[in-house]
């Protein structure tokens, strides 16, 4: 189970703990939500509490069925060797494009 609690002088709410389905568990490093609206901070918690559940339930296909071609574009730009500024510029047309359809629809998105 997830945990919140406040941390720091912006009194931000940090989520931290371990999330175990049939026996496998998945420890939590603790990390913020980013604010300090509990409900909010509650929401992030169980999203994220539910997608790892999701992952152990389903393994990594749980993770890739809903990653986007954008995601996999971000993934790019953030490789440790940053691309040349004519790809950035490529990556940024395609992801107008097609950025919001998901990976296993590729094909789809390519032929449109």
């Amino acid at each position: 189970m997830l945990t919140l609690r406040r941390r720091g002088k912006s009194g931000n709410w940090y989520i931290r703990g371990t999330v175990t389905y049939g026996g496998r568990t998945i420890d939590v490093a603790e990390f913020s939500s980013g604010t300090g609206d509990r409900d909010a901070a509650e929401h992030l918690r169980a999203t994220h509490e539910r997608e790892l559940r999701e992952q152990i339930m389903f393994g990594l296909k749980a993770a890739a069925a809903k990653a986007t071609i954008s995601d996999a574009l971000a993934a790019y730009l953030d490789k440790p060797k940053r691309p040349n500024s004519s790809d950035i510029l490529r990556v940024g047309k395609i992801n107008d494009l097609v950025g919001e359809v998901l990976l296993d629809q590729h094909l789809a998105a390519w032929r449109a």
